[in-house]
This record gives C-alpha cells, sequence and structure tokens, in this order.
C-alpha cells in the first residue's frame, strides 16, 4: 500500500507538514518487531500492544521535533535554586515607591523587566501615570506581599480615596492575571479553570533610606532541563483531563510552566502535570475531547432579533431587579459560588456558529468599549423598555441620555473592572440568554430550559471536519484490528507451554480453600441447627399457651382492638420471623451449592493432575532432525511475522498522517481528501492480509505439531515417535479441554470471595434468632407472672375494700357517741345558757365520707388458670 500511494502521499505531505517515513518512534528492526521509542517491541502481544498504547489519541497541529536523548538524571521533576536578580522575581502587579504617594499599587507595562530596568503603570488617577525604575526591593516589591503596615502619602485627606480606589483595581487585576481565569477565547471553547478569590494585602512598609540603596538577591526555581522552552509538545492537565499542548515559558517564582493548549487557551501548572513524549505517563494519561474550529463569520438575522428581543430582561439583571436563576446573586457573593458559574455555561441546543453569534452580540451590546467588532440589526430599535421595528439602533444616543451599558446610575456592576464586566457578560448575561432562548425554541419551561443548557452537547460541525473525523476513526479502527491480529499471531508462537505446574498450584489452592469452607460451614450449620431448635420449642409453648378466658373477654370489650387473639402466639409478628427464617435457608444454601461446584472441581483437577504426571513421566525426548523441523517452522512464522509488523507501521503511518490533517491549523485541499480516502479505503485490504498472515501462521503451528513424519526416515524409531505424537495430541486435546473447567474454575473462586458476607449475613440472622427465641422464652414466663399479679392486686384491691368499710364503720359509731354527749349537755346546762353567748355552740358536728377515684375493671382468672397459676414455674427450653 505505501508503494503505490507514495507520489500522491508526498503532495499532500509536503503541504500539511506530514512525514512519508514510518511514524516517529516507529522503526522496523531485523528480528521481525517494532522499535518504538528507542525500544525493541519483541514479537510479543505484549510488545505489540504497547505499540497501539503508544500511538493512543496523540494529536497535535505542529510538527514533532527531532528526538532528543532523556537526560541522565532519573528525577526529572526535581528543581535547582540559584541566586539572581530581584527583577526576575516580579509579577505583573506590583508595589511602586516614589517620594509623593510612596508606596502604591501599579502594574509593570512591558514584562519581564529587561535590564533590570521595569515600566510601571500605576492603579488610579495619579500624576504622572507611569514610571521607570530600577529593580530593587526599595522601590518595587510584589503585590502579594503582606508587610506589617502601609504609609499614604503626606497628606492623607487627599489620597487616601485614590488609594483605597487603586487598590481595588490592583486586587481585581491580580485576581484576573494570578489565579488562571479563562480568556474569552477560552469562554467560546467551554473551557474554564479554578479562579481563586483575591487576597487580602496593603501596601508595603516604608523602608529606611540606607536599605533602599540595597539590591538583594533570593533563591528561585529552575526549569527542568531536559525541557525545550519555548516549544516542547506535552499531554498538560486541565479539566480532569489531559490536552496537547506546548510550553511557552517558565515562571522562575512559582515553579510553574504556562502551557499553549491546542484549543487556543493558556494555563500555569506543575511540573508533575503534564508529560512529555518520552515520558510512560504520555501513553497511559485520560485524555479529553478536543475543541472543534469556531464560526467567526456566521450570521442568523432571525436568531439576533430574538437576541435583541431579551436585551430589556438583561439590562434587568444589570440593575438588580431580575434574578431568576440566581446567577446575579452568586456572582455578587464571589469566592466559591462565582466560580461555580461557568461550570453552567453552555450552548444548549444551538451550533457553534449560533453560540459565537451570541456570544458576540452580547459584547457588542454591554461592552462596546471592550467589543472588537459590532453586529447591529437592521429594521429594529431596541430599548431598556421594549422594540420598535423600522430603523436601526440609536445606541449613541441611548449612551448618552443613559451612560454606557453595566456603567450607568443604579448598576450592580457600576464599578466593575473591565475583566470583572466581561466575566459578568460570559457568566451571567450569555446563559440567560441562551436560556430563554432555549425555552422559546422548545416551548418548554425556564427550569426545563437551564437544564438543558447545561447538560446538551454540541453536535454542529463543518462537512469537511466530519470527513476529517469519519477517515481517522476508520484509520484507528483499522490500526486497533491490526495490531489485535499481530497480537494473536505473537500468542500463537507460545501456545504449546506446560499446565502441569498451574494445575498444581490450583489444585493446591482449591484443597485449602476446600477445607477451609467446609469447617465454617459445619460450625454455622451446628450453630443454626441449635438455634433452630430453641426456635420450636418456644414457638410450641407459646401456641399451646391460651389467653385466660376472663382477660379474652375484656379485650372483647375493647372496640378499639380489631385482633382478637386466643392464644399467646396470636401476640407474634410471624412475618418478621418467616423472613428471618428465609433469609438464612438461602445464604445457607448458597454456601452450599457453592461448596459443592468446588468439591467437583477439586476431584475433576485430582484426576487430571494425576494424568498430567503420568505423561510427563513417560515423555521421551526428541532428537536433532525434529529439532531442526522446529527450527525452520519457527523461521516461517518469523517472516510471517515481520511481514505483519511492517502492515502495522504502514497503517500506523496512515493514521497518523490523518490525526496531524485533523489537528493541522489549515483547511485541506479536496485533492489531499481524496488521497486520505483513497488510503483508508485500503485498510481493509491490509486487515485481510494480516488475517491471511495469521493464518498461515496458525497453519505453521499445526504443522509443526507432526513430527511423526519424520520417524519414517528415522526407521528404527518409528514406533516411538508414533507412540509419542499420539500421547501428545492426546495431552493437548486434554489441555484445551480444560478451558471450560477453568472457566467455571474462576467463577467458583469469584463466588468463594463473596462466601464470607453469606458467612457473616448467616452469623447476623442466627444471632438475631436466638435472641428472638429467648424473648419469646421471657414472653411465655411472663405470661404465668401476668396471672400471678392479677390475683395479687385482685388481693390487695380486697384488703384495702375491708380497711375502707372498717373506717366507714368507726367513724359512723363515733359520729352517734358525739350526738349522744351533746344531747346530756344540753340536757343538763343549755337552759341556763343565753343562745347569743356563742353562737357557734350549736353546730353540728363535721361529718366524713370516702370517695373512690376511678373504676375497678380488672378480669379476675378463671379457677383453671388459678389452679395453674399455683404450680407455676418459668419456661425452659
Amino acid at each position: 500500500m505505501q508503494t503505490r500511494r507514495q507520489q500522491e502521499q508526498a503532495r499532500a505531505s509536503a503541504r500539511l507538514g506530514l512525514q512519508d517515513s514510518p511514524p516517529e518512534g516507529y522503526n522496523l528492526n531485523n528480528n521481525g518487531g517494532v522499535t518504538v521509542k528507542d525500544q525493541v517491541i519483541e514479537k510479543s502481544a505484549a510488545g505489540l500492544l504497547e505499540t497501539q498504547a503508544n500511538r493512543q489519541e496523540v494529536v497535535s497541529a505542529v510538527v514533532i521535533p527531532e528526538k532528543r536523548k532523556k537526560p541522565a538524571s532519573s528525577s526529572a521533576n526535581k528543581t535547582k535554586k540559584i541566586e539572581i536578580p530581584h527583577s526576575a522575581k516580579l509579577p505583573r502587579i506590583v508595589w511602586i515607591y516614589d517620594d509623593k504617594y510612596q508606596w502604591w499599587p501599579g502594574k509593570i507595562t512591558k514584562y519581564p523587566p529587561v535590564d533590570n530596568k521595569a515600566t510601571v503603570s500605576r492603579f488610579g488617577n495619579t500624576k504622572p501615570k507611569t514610571l521607570t525604575v530600577e529593580c530593587s526591593e526599595s522601590n518595587i516589591l510584589p503585590f502579594g506581599d503582606k508587610p506589617q503596615e502601609h504609609q499614604l502619602s503626606r497628606n492623607r485627606t487627599t489620597h487616601s480615596e485614590a488609594f483605597e480606589a487603586a487598590l481595588k483595581q490592583a486586587s481585581e487585576a491580580q485576581i484576573a492575571d494570578d489565579d488562571d481565569l479563562p480568556g474569552w477565547d477560552e469562554v467560546m471553547n467551554e473551557l474554564s479553570t479554578t479562579r481563586t478569590p483575591a487576597i487580602p494585602v496593603s501596601a508595603p512598609s516604608a523602608l529606611k533610606e540606607n536599605q533602599r540603596k540595597m539590591v538583594k538577591t533570593e533563591s528561585i526555581y529552575m526549569p527542568d532541563t531536559s525541557l525545550t522552552i519555548p516549544g516542547e509538545l506535552v499531554l498538560a492537565w486541565a479539566d480532569r483531563f489531559y490536552y496537547p499542548g506546548r510550553i511557552s515559558s517558565f515562571n522562575n517564582k512559582s515553579n510553574k510552566y504556562k502551557i499553549d493548549f491546542a484549543t487556543g487557551h493558556s494555563s500555569s501548572v506543575e511540573r508533575k502535570k503534564f508529560f512529555t513524549r518520552y515520558e510512560k505517563g504520555f501513553q497511559t494519561c485520560p485524555l479529553g475531547e478536543l475543541a472543534l474550529p469556531s464560526f467567526a463569520d456566521y450570521r442568523d438575522t432571525e436568531l439576533e432579533s430574538q437576541v435583541c428581543e431579551l436585551y430589556p430582561i438583561l439590562y434587568d439583571i444589570i440593575a438588580g431587579k431580575h434574578d431568576e436563576a440566581g446567577r446575579l446573586k452568586a456572582f455578587m457573593e464571589g469566592g466559591k459560588a462565582r466560580r461555580s458559574l461557568a461550570q453552567r455555561v453552555g450552548p444548549g441546543s444551538f451550533g457553534r456558529g449560533e453560540y459565537g453569534l451570541i456570544s458576540a452580540l452580547l459584547q457588542s451590546e454591554f461592552l462596546p468599549d471592550l467589543a472588537t467588532t459590532r453586529k447591529p440589526v437592521t429594521g429594529t430599535v431596541i430599548t431598556t423598555t421594549g422594540i420598535q421595528a423600522g430603523a436601526t439602533r440609536g445606541i449613541a444616543a441611548e449612551e448618552a441620555a443613559l451612560g454606557p451599558p453595566m456603567k450607568r446610575e443604579g448598576d450592580v456592576t457600576q464599578d466593575f473592572s473591565d475583566q470583572m464586566r466581561l466575566h459578568f457578560v460570559t457568566d451571567v448575561l450569555l446563559p440567560e440568554t441562551i436560556t430563554r432562548l432555549t425555552m422559546r425554541r422548545n416551548n418548554i419551561s425556564y427550569s426545563e430550559a437551564d437544564k438543558q443548557v447545561i447538560d446538551c452537547i454540541r453536535d454542529e460541525m463543518t462537512d469537511t471536519w466530519s470527513f476529517l473525523l469519519e477517515l481517522m476513526a476508520k484509520s484507528k479502527k483499522g490500526l486497533s484490528l491490526a495490531e489485535q491480529l499481530c497480537s494473536q499471531a505473537r500468542e500463537e508462537l507460545d501456545a504449546c507451554q506446560s499446565h502441569s505446574y498451574e494445575i498444581e498450584k490450583i489444585y493446591s489452592k482449591l484443597c485449602f480453600v476446600s477445607r477451609q469452607i467446609k469447617v465454617q460451614i459445619t460450625d454455622l450449620q451446628r450453630d443454626l441447627n441449635n438455634v433452630s431448635m430453641r426456635m420450636d420449642h418456644a414457638l410450641h409453648a407459646l401456641r399451646n399457651k391460651e389467653v385466660d378466658p376472663e382477660i379474652q373477654k375484656a379485650r372483647q370489650e375493647d372496640k378499639s382492638l380489631s385482633h382478637k387473639p386466643t392464644v399467646l402466639f396470636d401476640f407474634l409478628d410471624e412475618a418478621s420471623l418467616q423472613r428471618l427464617l428465609d433469609e438464612s435457608g438461602e445464604h445457607m444454601q448458597r454456601i452450599r451449592s457453592t461448596t459443592d461446584r468446588l468439591q467437583d472441581l477439586v476431584n475433576f483437577f485430582s484426576h487430571q493432575r494425576a494424568d498430567f504426571k503420568g505423561y510427563l513421566n513417560n515423555a521421551i525426548p526428541l532428537d536433532e532432525s525434529a529439532l531442526t523441523f522446529a527450527r525452520e517452522k519457527m523461521q516461517l512464522q518469523e517472516q510471517q511475522t515481520y511481514t505483519m509488523a511492517e502492515s502495522l507501521v504502514s497503517l500506523a503511518n496512515h493514521y497518523d498522517q490523518v490525526t496531524q490533517v485533523l489537528t493541522a491549523d489549515i483547511q485541506p485541499m479536496q485533492e489531499e481528501l481524496d488521497v486520505l480516502e483513497s488510503d483508508t479505503a485500503e485498510v481493509l485490504v491490509i486487515i485481510e492480509e494480516l488475517e491471511e498472515s495469521l493464518t498461515l501462521v496458525q497453519a505453521t503451528r499445526r504443522l509443526s505439531i507432526n513430527t511423526q513424519r519424520f520417524s519414517e526416515a528415522i526407521g528404527v524409531q518409528e514406533r516411538q515417535y508414533a507412540t509419542a505424537y499420539q500421547e501428545a495430541v492426546a495431552f493437548f486435546k486434554k489441555i484445551e479441554a480444560l478451558e471450560p473447567e477453568l472457566a467455571q474454575l474462576v467463577e467458583v473462586f469469584k463466588l468463594s470471595e463473596t462466601l464470607e458476607e453469606d458467612f457473616d449475613a448467616t452469623e447476623k440472622l442466627t444471632s438475631e434468632i436466638n435472641s428472638l427465641a429467648i424473648w419469646y422464652e421471657e414472653f411465655h414466663n411472663s405470661y404465668g407472672a401476668l396471672t400471678v399479679e392479677i390475683v395479687r392486686r385482685h388481693k390487695a384491691h380486697e384488703a384495702r375494700q375491708r380497711l375502707v368499710n372498717e373506717f366507714i364503720d368507726r367513724m359512723e359509731a363515733s359520729y352517734e357517741d358525739e350526738m349522744h354527749n351533746r344531747a346530756v349537755f344540753s340536757e343538763r346546762h343549755g337552759k341556763f345558757l343565753p343562745v347569743d353567748l356563742c353562737p357557734a355552740f350549736a353546730d353540728a358536728p363535721v361529718q366524713y365520707e370516702v370517695i373512690s377515684h376511678g373504676e375497678w375493671l380488672l378480669p379476675m382468672p378463671t379457677p383453671a388458670t388459678l389452679k395453674l397459676t399455683e404450680g407455676h414455674s418459668e419456661f425452659k427450653g
């Protein structure tokens, strides 16, 4: 396939920067293998699979530089420290010192500083605005430093407000510069990085005059010497996956590398979060999906009109009057809530062109001072209160009357910096617009549309892009299938190894597992039987214990009770008890079934073990003629394997070409696409050739087994070799017949690993049943105690009743005595005493009565129950 396509490939490669030779890292060797990354993959399945791993998902839009040798040191991640000037450790946001304002926040405009001199633009309203100073710790410091105090101008009342405003601008600039926030290109590609909250800072303390004259140096980090900076191609971590990119620079203060990703955005990452193509992680790290090309010139007049109709709602959000989805609140809270908004930005059901158009419209409307292009809608006038058709929007007049968008009086975004305004449009207004357009397009509720915006995946792509993706998928599938065929060929070379040693290990393991499980099952079965017997005794006693008729009569009179039990067993939850018994039975049945299967396998492998030992003991050595035959067949297999390796390299080369065209930043010509399509069509032809080679390898192996043909030439040893051949055939047939049993063995081993859970569950159920049986025994005993207690309470009630009757009789007798004594006194002295001498003397004596509280309803057991109670003894199971 390579010879027939050389001229066509040369034309495509000359324009796209592709290679006609095997892909980098793939070279044929003289031994029938493939060389990958200076390592020879021998003719084995593992080697060919490693070839696949090296080629999988490695994409880049640039030509890979020449391979270099890895550094001698094994610890590539270690860093060294050296002494460098003060200017090398300065970030963009700094403190700048002068005699008028003293320490004031500013930003280095030309970064990094050159010749130890920095040009700094101060935040806020200061004169002069820009200063050029020599870098030293006396006049310029990193903004992130946190000194003990700060000094303002000598006239505090003049500059305090300006200083606070400048400090706020510096803090926002530091967030945008240092915390890996995504730029506008990154937002358009739906990639975002973690944002960090602003760090509270204050101005540095004033230095003494002699300290300002000192220029100190301190230790900083050095990059990995094995990396090419700039230009090293890597797979770097971003948003849970690895993406192709290129190292552009190294920050010697933060010890991080700036990576320019193929998707268009940049990020600073640590050394441990990316891999070069010479490192092992390059082959195994999880790759993310690459973003598709953007559609910058996409136009849709109807969509533009729909977006403009939503401007009044968006202006209400900016004014703080509307926030149905809570995005405004989350953005104003800042911190984690604001960072979470980036995860809720998505295109919904809109294509990339539509999504880009909506973003451009929002930029031109709400960021007119930052937007690079403006997309007005002809025929429509949009205001903050409504829509008027028939003219072009009067943007200049409206801004002159109300002020620029997001800067008007009362807007929540009035004091935002340009960077914050950009993020507000991206994280708040853009998803709000997408949600409302989706709601209108699909005629669904706001909440459903908001969820669809987050979850929906964009499928829109150009015809050329779809065509290239299809070619790449076919090439990759063909490469994978070819590698599998090569792997099978390698397995055929090693197919005749002895299985006796493995069977010995399996048999020993089976015997050990079988013995241990038998012991556990015996103990568990004994405990379960004991508990079951105890439970049966308890239930039998409860079924035979009738409730006293008088107690039943009292329960029947109570209309609130629907259940009328007659024996103690009726009070139990029979369903729960049956559930416990069924669960314990199921676990025991599963354990017995697994044990029986395991025992069958033990017996089977025991017989096989004896047979294999007999084969090994009766084996005879082959002479040199048989070895020569085997060597000839092995050479034939090696030739076929070498041919398959060449075809594999051809497929890998084609896959590399399609991948590079897919990731190239140029539009391929139709002629080049036709060449790639033709090459892809021949992938199936190569696969068929590989299958034929594999069949030949397998046939060669089968021919090598027929060693008895050489015995005809040997003569005397003919019968011996014929017998050996027959035994070898039977031996290998038995080995092949072991496959179903080995599969069953694996399945039983997996089941035996779960038996521990069954043992634990059965022991737990046994303990629960035992506790329940004890409770039932106590229930039976307590019923006997209940009748005794009822009799005791009746006797106590009768004793109290007798006391009450005696008290009433004594009180009546005392009253009669008192009345008799009063009559005797009146007869003797009453006629001589005036009535009004002591009016209360004529009052009647105080009388008393006994009042009972409550009604005595406790039933008295029948005589038969009382007779049984006299000989009451506790139940013993």
